[in-house]
């Protein structure tokens, strides 16, 4: 009798600590994930927020360069009616040395274009270009709404004649001395970026991503994935939003 009644006291005693123990596994391991995902979103906000940051110093960069006192000098004496096209030649000369320092200068830039809204300047290319940009750019959407206003937009170019995948920044400027609007248009590696990606583990089966409004890949941290429809659907999916690429731009990490 006494041995039953023990065995009953110590089966009800272990099933209680059991369930307690269960239990607090249970609560301590959603706390953890929870905190795990916390952790993850504070990274990816925080890597969202710097490359913002490296985005806006090749706008800087570009606007420096545009409004440079020998820039503006150069494309007033290139405008003027009188100058002779041996000056013309030479001040479209200056004109492109002052774009080549941006390619060579800043790591990752291919091209740089500049194109005078009215036409009064030729234009003038640098870096990595295409002979067909300038016909091909005055028929895209972006250069009627850039043409028309002062700002600036990056676009996602899947693949150069290059073939190298690359993020656009058109940005529309009016100059100091002469008042005409000009657009620039500076092709950056997206390789750039994805080596900012690629520095952030997540563990195993993770990748992070930048993915663009129309669902496509503009940068990866996994080589082969940038241009492609991401294909991947979790249902645990950590975003961070940016403003870019003319419209807001996740990037995720799904694990």
């Amino acid at each position: 009798m006494g041995v039953r009644l023990f065995l009953i006291f110590f089966v009800a005693i272990m099933f209680f600590v059991l369930a307690i123990g269960i239990l607090s596994y249970q609560m301590a391991k959603s706390t953890i994930q929870k905190n795990a995902e916390n952790a993850n979103l504070q990274t990816i906000v925080q890597t969202s927020q710097k490359l913002d940051i490296i985005l806006q110093k090749y706008e800087e960069n570009l606007q420096q360069t545009f409004l440079d006192n020998e820039m503006q000098k150069a494309i007033m004496n290139a405008s003027l009616s009188g100058t002779s096209d041996y000056d013309r030649f030479t001040t479209i000369n200056d004109i492109r040395n002052r774009l080549n320092s941006l390619v060579y200068s800043n790591k990752g830039v291919e091209s740089v274009y500049m194109m005078s809204v009215d036409g009064s300047l030729d234009d003038v290319s640098t870096g990595s270009t295409s002979q067909k940009f300038f016909e091909e750019a005055r028929k895209e959407s972006w250069y009627d709404e850039m043409s028309k206003t002062v700002g600036s937009r990056w676009i996602h170019v899947q693949e150069k004649s290059n073939g190298k995948s690359v993020v656009r920044l058109i940005r529309s400027l009016s100059s100091v001395t002469t008042s005409k609007r000009f657009v620039l248009v500076q092709d950056l590696n997206v390789e750039v970026l994805e080596d900012y990606l690629k520095e952030i583990n997540f563990g195993d089966n993770s990748k992070l991503q930048i993915i663009g409004p129309d669902n496509v890949v503009i940068g990866s941290s996994i080589i082969g994935e940038t241009g492609k429809l991401r294909s991947m659907i979790c249902p645990k999916l950590v975003r961070a939003k940016k403003e870019a690429f003319g419209s807001m731009m996740p990037m995720a990490i799904p694990y």
